[in-house]
């Protein structure tokens, strides 16, 4: 009974438009532009979490974190690239709606 309800929630109501915005841009832009924004959360987190100098040493020049800094970034960016691709393959062109309306 659920199952449908979530489905509309998560597939109908952001999956199509998020997809359909996605679509404009390439798909190396979208990967540059979460790794870029998930790594200046987490330096801004740890800045205010432990101050300015512990999170350029924690973060730049601690090699454990350094993986899981640019592992995490990485990971996030790829979803948001496979967000942007499934939504976009998806989503019906503007020429489509135009022949169902008729």
């Amino acid at each position: 009974m659920f199952d449908g309800f979530w489905h509309g929630i998560f597939g109908g109501l952001s999956g199509a438009p998020l997809g359909k915005w996605l679509s404009k841009f390439k798909y190396r832009v979208i990967l540059l532009v979460a790794m870029l924004s998930v790594q200046c959360f987490f330096f801004f987190g740890t800045a205010c979490h432990f101050g300015l100098k512990e999170a350029v040493s924690r973060i730049f020049l601690d090699t454990s974190h350094l993986v899981i800094f640019i592992g995490v970034s990485l990971g996030i960016g790829i979803l948001a690239v496979a967000v942007a691709f499934v939504g976009a393959w998806h989503t019906p062109n503007a020429g489509d709606l135009d022949r169902k309306q008729k």
